[in-house]
């Protein structure tokens, strides 16, 4: 019964505003027929006024033409008998002097014979333009009507006309203020703000009368646009129009006479269809002010019918949750009892005031949750929730049931289904919710050790990047004290170099690893997607561990199974990824172990997939390591005794790239039995193309370096010493300076384009390197602003690179220097000179 009710209710009130819908409509079509009727009886009325513009405009004018017909033929004949210019000056101020006396209106006459002008004293401005002159001239005879003025203002207008075989002209000049007299009865009966526009045959403006407040330019270009679209036939419909310099929408009416010239005449839109549009507007205003109340009288009695079995209908969904439903008006302070638990049914009303539930409220809640209960749910806290349009507000406290206290939960609702005074009060025993929070506590207390045990895990990592940093350095310095008391030894320094490279290579490792998760944190991870041989590109990368495998009597293998060698990738990244899991391939394993790599593309997937696998059959990882294999700072302690030097951020920087280069990683190992590594990366295959070895491309530092003349920057002597004599081998000239200030003195007071390159390190005394690269860069000479500068530094960070990059430093190289990577720097920066 319910729903058919509901159903004969919608059915009925979609009757009604469907009818309305339609009488709206019909309003609406009745609106554009009218509007169309009234522009084509305004466009019939308009044009018919426009042609009696321009006969009261050009009547006096054309009534010249019979005068000026008859003194060009005269002038003719004159010319023709050979009349001396004097007597026919003479003639012509006489015939100046009939047409002046018998004229109606102010005519001003004027002659060119013969180039020269004849014109009465004190009207040489009205025929100063020599427009009209040229514009007769082209005219054939016949008589030309123009004006003085480019703007067609209160000038006046001219009526000429041209002996046929000769350049004489006779010209009458006519003020437009006759054309206002006579156009007065006319302009009474056009709308507020029309304007009145008469042109010639050719399009030139000769009058208008608007109410525009625009310049004579900016008049001229509308008018010409005025002209164009009527000719263009653009304005031929009732309902064209156009928009005059201040965007208003005009009306466009006109006329072309018998002699070419159009009159046109504009009339706002609003002037003609405002008072229509205000009814059409006010019409449908009514229309849907009429409509919003049917609609909202039908959701008026919409919610009436609706509460009416509100009752029921917030039982069945409630009932079974909540023991107790009121329904409050916090407005009039009332309640209602929707669903009342026993006890409080004995003492409660089904309806009363709000004091009165409130009153029984106090025997079943604790003294203490009832005063904050209290202040809750007052009615001025409800009044303020409804105002912050909160829906939902509630809390937990105990109640009394019998002898025993429970948790209960309480729930103030507003809801758009209820009156806007009104809100929904209902109560839920939450004794099993009580427990699980219980549990989700603890295992945020779980989550907080899980942090603690974090942050212990990096300061664990520290404390062993401290002693892994320690130990190569305490090698080198050890091995640098004992080669020093056995200096006369060959074969001892040079086992002790060959230790002190290798401590050096180890600390660097540690320091890149850091450097790189620095740069990835602070600047992300760019890839830099290029044409490369992929085999190539993985021998070069891998070459360097045969000669470690060689010496530590490992078994080192690679092998290629290819469909497309030429891929477009990021080489400097998989060299990358693929040094750290071979270095780590390297490190855990053991004389006797082998190490294999493997590179396929395979036929049964995607040409764009490459899968590398890297297999070592070393001391392997337990199964409790592998799922933190990808963590920060983590790093197995279970492998062997052996201590292993490592920043724990190897596989991290790995997985990275791996991930931003759209692959994946894999990784399987059991202890004591070797690691399986099996990366899946897209690359794109290119075509086949020769490419340059590696042998070809690498710079050659005693090439490159070969009598350079360098400026190097440093103020630890042991390192300018060091790197003084790295540029000796090649041949280069070196400038020794010890702090920033001292090099730009020596830079400053050197002869220009002395030298080739400066070397300058960021930490030094008095100025520092960035100070001295702005420094050098601001010095008023040719040569400040072209020569390579390039920061050599052991602060290699992010920041760092983008501090030299602002100091006007061409590049960024690391300590200590690599020849190799400085001779590549300096050619990549001459290539872009």
């Amino acid at each position: 019964m319910k729903h058919l009710h509901k159903n004969n209710w919608r059915l009925k009130h979609w009757m009604v505003i469907a009818t309305t819908i339609v009488l709206i409509m019909i309003s609406a079509t009745d609106f554009y027929l009218g509007r169309f009727l009234m522009l084509d009886t305004a466009q019939t009325l308009s044009n018919n006024l426009a042609r009696n513009y321009a006969k009261k405009t050009l009547w006096n004018i054309r009534g010249i033409e019979p005068l000026l017909t008859f003194g060009v033929d005269s002038l003719e004949k004159l010319t023709a008998s050979g009349t001396a210019y004097p007597d026919i000056e003479q003639w012509v101020l006489g015939f100046f002097e009939k047409a002046m006396n018998t004229s109606i209106g102010t005519l001003t006459p004027c002659a060119i014979i013969q180039d020269n002008k004849i014109i009465p004293s004190g009207k040489e401005s009205l025929f100063q333009s020599p427009d009209w002159y040229q514009e007769v001239l082209k005219s054939d005879g016949k008589a030309v009507l123009t004006s003085t003025s480019a703007a067609a203002e209160k000038d006046s207008l001219i009526i000429a006309q041209k002996c046929a075989n000769s350049r004489d002209v006779l010209a009458f000049s006519l003020p437009m203020d006759f054309a206002d007299t006579d156009l007065e009865e006319e302009s009474a009966l056009l709308p507020e703000g029309s304007s009145y526009y008469l042109f010639s045959v050719k399009g030139k403006l000769l009058y208008s009368q608007t109410s525009l407040k625009t310049g004579a330019a900016q008049l001229t270009t509308y008018a010409s646009a005025l002209f164009e679209a009527v000719q263009g036939g653009e304005m031929s419909d009732p309902w064209d129009y156009i928009r005059d310099p201040e965007n208003k929408k005009q009306f466009v009416y006109y006329h072309t006479g018998k002699n070419g010239d159009v009159s046109i005449i504009t009339i706002p839109y609003l002037s003609l269809l405002g008072r229509l549009r205000q009814m059409f507007i006010r019409s449908m205003g009514a229309w849907f002010l009429f409509l919003g109340l049917l609609i909202f009288l039908s959701i008026r009695e919409y919610r009436l019918q609706k509460n009416l079995i509100s009752v029921n209908e917030t039982m069945a969904a409630l009932g079974n949750l909540y023991y107790a439903i009121y329904r409050i008006n916090w407005k009039h302070g009332t309640y209602e009892g929707i669903k009342i638990p026993e006890d409080a049914a004995r003492k409660l009303e089904p309806r009363g005031t709000y004091e009165q539930l409130l009153s029984v409220f106090s025997e079943f809640i604790e003294p203490d949750a009832f005063r904050k209960f209290c202040s809750s749910f007052s009615l001025e806290n409800m009044h303020h929730l409804v105002e912050q349009n909160i829906t939902d507000f509630g809390g937990d406290f105990q109640r009394l049931f019998g002898t025993e206290h429970r948790w209960v939960n309480v729930r103030l609702l507003f809801d758009s289904t209820l009156q806007h005074d009104e809100a929904i009060l209902c109560f839920r025993q939450i004794e099993h919710e009580k427990t699980r929070q219980q549990k989700q506590l603890q295992l945020l207390d779980d989550t907080l050790h899980s942090s603690m045990e974090n942050k212990n895990t990096q300061f664990q990592f520290f404390s062993n990047m401290s002693h892994d940093m320690r130990t190569p350095l305490n090698v080198i310095i050890g091995t640098v004290e004992l080669a020093r008391q056995r200096s006369h030894d060959p074969d001892s320094t040079a086992d002790y170099l060959k230790k002190i490279q290798v401590a050096s290579h180890q600390l660097r490792e540690l320091i890149n690893d850091v450097l790189e998760i620095s740069r990835m944190e602070q600047m992300g991870l760019h890839l830099n997607t290029a044409p490369c041989d992929l085999q190539e590109t993985v021998e070069q990368c891998l070459s360097a561990f045969l000669p470690q495998a060689e010496l530590e009597n490992k078994t080192f293998e690679m092998t290629f199974s290819l469909t497309h060698r030429q891929v477009e990738t990021d080489a400097i990244r998989l060299s990358q990824i693929l040094n750290n899991l071979v270095s780590n391939a390297m490190k855990f394993t053991k004389p006797g172990d082998c190490i294999q790599v493997h590179v396929t593309q395979p036929p049964l997937q995607d040409d764009s997939i490459c899968r590398i696998v890297i297999r070592d059959t070393g001391i392997g990882m337990s199964e409790e390591f592998l799922p933190h294999l990808f963590d920060l700072y983590a790093r197995e302690t279970r492998f062997d005794t052996q201590k292993r030097l490592g920043t724990g951020l190897g596989m991290p920087i790995v997985k990275n790239i791996v991930s931003h280069m759209g692959g994946e990683i894999q990784v399987e190992s059991t202890l004591g039995e070797g690691t399986t590594f099996v990366l899946t990366i897209p690359m794109e295959p290119i075509e086949e193309r020769v490419t340059e070895t590696a042998a070809d491309t690498a710079p050659d530092p005693a090439v490159v370096l070969n009598g350079k003349e360098i400026l190097v920057a440093e103020d630890f002597e042991m390192n300018l010493e060091i790197i003084t004599e790295l540029l000796k081998l090649c041949n280069a000239r070196v400038t020794q300076a010890r702090n920033g200030q001292e090099a730009v003195d020596i830079f400053a007071g050197s002869d220009p384009d002395r030298f080739d390159l400066i070397l300058m390190d960021m930490n030094m005394p008095v100025l520092d390197g960035c100070g001295a690269a702005k420094a050098i860069r601001a010095l008023q000479r040719p040569d400040a602003s072209t020569i390579p500068i390039l920061a050599v530094t052991a602060n290699a960070f992010a920041e760092d690179i983008s501090a030299t990059a602002r100091a006007g430093m061409n590049a960024h190289i690391t300590k200590p220097v690599d020849l190799h990577q400085l001779a590549a720097v300096l050619l990549d920066i001459n290539s872009h000179k």
